[in-house]
């Protein structure tokens, strides 16, 4: 079903890419793609804030390699990291300091990808929901409550949490982002699939983490302890440094400081009017 649902979303292009960051979602929807003939480029973005580097960055160079798929990056300076901040808050319309930081390293592949001409982009979105990624899942499953309810209430959710702003960042960039773990036929058969088969006591998407491995995807990769974008890419830890160089007492404030000087720039250029 996986495989299919990859398929019917990329049989009608050869050149695309692959938000990717070399989690179990996105390498094996790299490693499907290489079994269904294709060679997407994987794209990552991620922040140098000093220290070690990103583990998303880490992680997505040595999956690329293993998988002998091109991948275009880009690091970031807390300069830069700056600018990708404005972008999304004016994009999205948003100062929520989850939203902001997820959405960053996704704006910095589209515009990697529209650099390069891509057009379509594939994304894992969906796969915490369908197969219980998340803590909560995992937290619901030792307290044996039904850990597919909580993943069906997700997948509601979704659209207001995380595609309405996907959407937004695609948008800008002129490209399509499709995603194969939302295909009705795969999201039919998961919403069924025993508890026990999606979480153990201490691994989650254990059933996703299996069919990695049997379709060849390396077990650091399947086996990966999932990260969420804002803190793998290092964004998030930007954010903090970015407020506290600035003065400001919390993320929130700082995102807040951007939100607003983008709302008064646009009364006095004219493109929002007050009442």
């Amino acid at each position: 079903l996986l495989l299919n649902a990859i398929y019917k979303r990329v049989r009608d292009v050869d050149n695309f890419g692959i938000l990717f960051s070399g989690g179990v979602d996105s390498t094996l929807l790299a490693k499907c793609c290489v079994l269904l003939g294709k060679k997407p480029t994987l794209y990552t973005g991620a922040v140098d804030c000093g220290g070690r580097l990103p583990p998303d960055l880490v992680a997505a160079e040595q999956a690329a390699a293993a998988l002998r798929l091109p991948l275009r990056k880009k690091v970031l300076t807390l300069d830069d990291a700056e600018h990708v901040f404005e972008e999304v808050v004016e994009a999205i319309e948003s100062k929520d300091v989850m939203k902001v930081g997820v959405a960053s390293p996704f704006a910095v592949a589209c515009t990697l990808a529209e650099e390069d001409g891509i057009k379509v982009l594939l994304s894992g979105i969906g796969s915490e929901e369908l197969f219980a990624g998340y803590e909560r899942h995992l937290i619901i499953f030792q307290k044996d409550a039904e850990v597919n309810e909580e993943c069906l209430r997700g997948l509601g959710e979704m659209w207001e949490r995380d595609l309405y702003r996907d959407d937004l960042i695609t948008m800008r960039h002129r490209v399509e982002l499709r995603t194969p773990f939302l295909d009705t036929d795969l999201i039919s058969f998961a919403k069924d699939i025993p508890s026990n088969l999606k979480v153990s006591q201490h691994r989650n998407k254990s059933i996703l983490r299996t069919v990695a491995l049997k379709l060849g995807v390396p077990e650091a990769f399947a086996l990966r302890k999932k990260q969420a974008a804002q803190y793998g890419s290092n964004f998030d830890k930007a954010l903090e440094k970015l407020a506290k160089q600035k003065k400001f007492p919390s993320k929130k404030a700082y995102l807040e400081s951007i939100f607003m000087l983008l709302f008064v720039e646009g009364i006095l250029s004219g493109e929002y009017v007050l009442p």
